[in-house]
């Protein structure tokens, strides 16, 4: 009986360390997405200026499996400033 108890401490361990990694890359892909919001922003700044494109930007939060809520961030870019 130890024998099995130890097996299902070490798998339980190993199901942790998963979950942990599957938080700590989404925490990481929303942080690079970000980056890529903003370098898309300062792309295309010159198009606000000319009232060209508008951006909205918003965050919803999502269940995302295995991992659990967490804020993700969008953004939408509306050409002649959405008229």
């Amino acid at each position: 009986m130890s024998n099995l108890a130890d097996v299902l401490k070490h798998k339980k361990q190993e199901i942790l360390k998963y979950y942990e990694k599957l938080g700590a890359d989404a925490d990481y892909w929303s942080d690079e997405v970000n980056t890529l919001y903003q370098q898309v922003r300062a792309w295309l700044k010159p198009l606000t200026q000319e009232g060209l494109l508008s951006f909205e930007q918003h965050s919803e939060e999502h269940e995302i499996p295995l991992v659990g809520r967490r804020g993700l961030e969008f953004l939408t870019i509306k050409f002649f400033n959405g008229q």
